[in-house]
């Protein structure tokens, strides 16, 4: 009898995949009480370009550092204003982004930056958007094409979709007056818009056009409306149902043998490990993870 070697596999990377694990850092008192908890993300961007992927990684680190300085005043306050007490909350600093948007030409993260100590506390938006393609975080007027009409086409169109969204946020009477004067501005911005899949997504802090309580103003332009507004080169691409099945199974004691192509996305480096196989070939596909809790009756 004669015995084959196993089917070589192809490790590679896929063309375009992101993985923001969570990672939490806590401070205890001597008691050993949590008073300060930080929690901020890692960065696993694989794309064909390396020299882009690692650009892109650094820029995203970076911004997880952008505000220090809040950190390291509400962790000192945390030290300070421990009580001992059983009614204590620990005092925490949080910037996570979410994946918005994620294809071969356009990667948009959007998030929230919030933070609890004592006086200091905070709640705003935070968003960027790359140019996979160059490797460059984009402002809202590099996105725009150059006609005559762009700005005033989109500013209609920006005032028309929160419009829709009055009631719902309880916008200020006087918020379409706000927007047409912070426009200028927005225009130029790398941080007050991002990239959904279903438009181009505008934001506002708290209490800049409604109400405290409303949160973040989140108005959403659908792309059918950007027409004419928007460069074609960041319009999304056609997608289409997966006509194939896909399948799961545990990583531990899976036979690679029988993939004929392999690649690894990490999304919870504690998480237990999963392979998904198909036969067919997947494109923009987005996983995501959670947790739930299970619901019981006595």
């Amino acid at each position: 009898t004669t015995t084959l070697p196993p089917a070589a596999i192809q490790l590679h990377a896929p063309t375009v995949s992101l993985s923001l694990p969570i990672i939490r850092e806590t401070d205890s008192a001597d008691d050993a009480r949590e008073i300060f908890q930080r929690t901020f993300q890692d960065v696993v961007l694989n794309i064909s370009n390396a020299g882009i992927a690692k650009n892109v990684t650094l820029d995203i680190l970076q911004r997880m550092d952008r505000n220090t300085a809040l950190l390291s005043s509400i962790q000192a306050s945390a030290y300070a204003d421990y009580t001992g007490q059983d009614n204590w909350i620990p005092y925490y600093y949080k910037l996570l982004y979410s994946p918005q948007r994620i294809d071969a030409a356009v990667l948009s993260l959007f998030g929230q930056e919030t933070s609890y100590g004592g006086a200091q506390s905070s709640h705003v938006g935070i968003s960027v958007n790359y140019n996979l393609l160059t490797g460059t975080v984009l402002k809202l007027s590099d996105v725009l094409t150059d006609s005559s009409t762009t700005y005033d086409s989109l500013l209609s169109a920006l005032l028309d979709a929160l419009a829709a969204k009055k009631a719902e946020y309880m916008l200020f009477e006087y918020y379409a007056d706000t927007v047409k004067a912070s426009f200028p501005a927005y225009l130029q911005s790398e941080t007050n818009w991002f990239f959904s899949a279903e438009g181009l997504c505008v934001f506002y802090p708290p209490y800049e056009i409604a109400p405290n309580a409303s949160g973040i103003v989140v108005a959403t332009i659908p792309y059918e409306a950007l027409s004419g507004i928007l460069l074609g080169a960041y319009f999304p691409g056609e997608q289409a149902e997966f006509p194939h099945n896909i399948s799961g199974v545990p990583f531990a004691g899976a036979d690679l043998t029988r993939f004929d192509t392999f690649c690894e996305l990490v999304t919870d480096p504690e998480a237990p490990q999963y392979i998904l196989s198909t036969q067919g070939v997947l494109y923009d596909v987005t996983i995501e993870s959670g947790s739930w809790k299970r619901l019981c009756s006595l």
